[in-house]
């Protein structure tokens, strides 16, 4: 099992060798897509004119604090309310769904240099939406119950079943229970490690979201300013590949290192 910096130091001349284009690519289409499928949903309750929970919550405290009485919706518009933000949330799980399988199958092709249908293979997730769907939820619903413990086992339960979505990618035929049950598997003895590279890039995304804070408030030409915020900007989307590389390089190594010692007991 390599270490953190042998892992980004890989990850890194991967990106040079012409996969930053690629996953960005790939990435771009792939968040375009979702982000047209959540323009459209809120288009369509915009038109609709359905009032979500959350306005109707508003409301009535308004109405409270001025004093007049706000009786609860119609059973109609209970239902209207809930299967509108029902439908929305099942969508969205459903394209995000998409969205992460097609990235773990992308990055994975990435880390193991296969150039071979390398953007096609970032759509997979559409041939099989319902079951990426239920995998979501389940693993959702598993890190919620974590959480009501406290934030710790919530943290642990993410990284518990951190490759699930890659062991999805490759063994299209498992069940989500079993793809949970194998990453649980996998990342015994291994949260820390992938922990630790995690916060590596997160600390870097702050530093260059702050520069570029930094940029709009210090008094320089609005020239120099744009200039500032496009280069920082690529260097946050290219640290974003890297951590979804070094997420796809660490899964590579650890499935490497699961079959190496399977091998030598046997």
């Amino acid at each position: 099992m390599k270490t953190n910096v042998e892992i980004r130091k890989e990850v890194n001349a991967m990106l040079a060798n012409g996969w930053f284009g690629r996953l960005f690519i790939a990435f771009f289409s792939l968040y375009s897509i979702f982000t047209l499928v959540m323009g459209l949903l809120i288009a369509m309750y915009d038109d609709m004119s359905l009032q979500t929970w959350e306005e109707f919550m508003k409301a009535k405290m308004i109405h409270a604090m001025q004093g007049l009485d706000y009786a609860v919706p119609s059973v109609d518009a209970a239902f209207r309310m809930s299967g509108a933000t029902l439908f929305q949330q099942f969508v969205t799980c459903l394209f995000l769904a998409i969205l992460l399988f097609g990235m773990a199958r992308m990055t994975l092709k990435a880390v193991r240099n296969d150039v071979g249908g390398w953007y096609s293979s970032s759509f997979g997730g559409f041939s099989r939406p319902l079951e990426l769907t239920w995998l979501i939820v389940r693993m959702n619903v598993q890190v919620f119950l974590w959480s009501l413990l406290f934030v710790i086992p919530g943290v642990v339960a993410i990284y518990r079943y951190r490759q699930a979505w890659y062991l999805k990618s490759e063994n299209p035929g498992w069940s989500a229970g079993k793809c949970l049950a194998a990453s649980g598997d996998m990342m015994k003895g291994c949260k820390w490690q992938a922990f630790c590279l995690d916060l590596y890039y997160a600390v870097w995304a702050l530093v260059i979201g702050a520069s570029i804070n930094l940029l709009n408030c210090v008094p320089v030409p609005k020239a120099v300013a744009l200039v500032g915020c496009l280069f920082m900007m690529y260097f946050l989307v290219r640290l974003a590949c890297a951590m979804m590389a070094a997420r796809a390089t660490f899964y590579r190594e650890l499935s490497e290192s699961i079959g190496g010692n399977e091998g030598n007991d046997s």
